[in-house]
């Protein structure tokens, strides 16, 4: 990508929380990521309410050191986080055949201010029907949702071939959508942050109705302007 295009990818990843780069990994590097992620079990679930044993995490590797070497998206990874962005970790995320996906939840941001950014390697073609991420645009700047499967104002899948890249700020409100085929979904998830990054006190997870919901802005008032 030329220079402009970059900084209107930043552009966008500022403005909406996510942005996606289709046809970033060639084919060769796919397959050795499919490779890789093929030799990783499942063997953990996330850390919200309802998760699937769908989670496995990256052993230290030839192909992990690739990635900490060889940043996809770099561009956008300085851009936001400086010149020498730092990994933090990887795992293998499968959207399981049938299963009804996850609930509205952000990553990691009780936990690294400024925020991380999230690399989503896509190993296979995402479609509306086989587990996508949703998103909510603009979210990366709220607290943290509710955890439930509501559907969200504005709330968009984030599809795409596979060897797409998509690029989340950690704390963009979103969840995995039902996979309604009968085959799994797979895609890899590295997380890298700012050198300096401050590491700070984790809050506890919001407990039930207490998280945040968007709904409609309700009646103007006397100091609205419109």
């Amino acid at each position: 990508m030329s220079g402009s295009t970059w900084t209107e990818k930043a552009a966008e990843l500022g403005r909406d929380g996510y942005v996606l780069l289709p046809g970033v990994i060639d084919a060769p590097r796919l397959n050795a990521l499919r490779a890789f992620a093929d030799s990783i079990p499942l063997e953990h679930k996330a850390d919200y309410p309802d998760a699937d044993i769908d989670v496995g995490f990256a052993p230290h590797s030839a192909a992990v050191l690739d990635l900490m070497d060889q940043l996809p998206a770099r561009a956008l990874l300085q851009h936001f986080l400086g010149e020498a962005p730092v990994f933090v970790t990887a795992w293998q995320r499968v959207a399981l055949q049938h299963s009804d996906g996850g609930v509205w939840h952000q990553d990691l941001q009780r936990e690294i201010w400024p925020p991380a950014l999230n690399v989503a390697i896509y190993l296979d073609d995402v479609t509306p029907r086989n587990g996508p991420t949703l998103v909510v645009p603009g979210t990366h700047v709220l607290p943290h949702p509710e955890f439930d499967r509501r559907v969200q104002p504005k709330q968009t899948a984030v599809l795409g071939p596979a060897g797409t890249v998509a690029v989340f700020f950690s704390t963009v409100w979103h969840r995995a959508a039902a996979n309604t085929t009968d085959q799994p979904r797979r895609a890899l998830f590295i997380y890298y942050r700012a050198a300096d990054a401050i590491r700070v006190r984790r809050a506890p997870d919001p407990a039930t109705g207490q998280g945040w919901i968007l709904g409609d802005a309700g009646p103007l008032n006397e100091h609205w302007s419109g």
